[in-house]
């Protein structure tokens, strides 16, 4: 996933953390519209199914910031 947030911060111009949201509001997207393929977008992605208890933000685990 790492290379696709890089694409979208050198060719969309997004930074770093919009393109995070991004791919996840994408890949949130995905998983809704296309259930039987949610748990493979989470592997992909390094993600974790909601309700797991992190805070996030479209999906995005923010335990890590502070």
């Amino acid at each position: 996933m790492q290379e696709l947030i890089s694409q979208l911060t050198s060719k969309v111009g997004l930074n770093e953390d919009q393109a995070k949201i991004a791919v996840q509001v994408i890949t949130d997207y995905i998983g809704e519209k296309y259930p039987m393929i949610k748990a493979q977008i989470a592997n992909l992605t390094g993600g974790k199914e909601k309700g797991d208890g992190a805070p996030q933000v479209g999906g995005i685990d923010l335990s890590g910031l502070g």
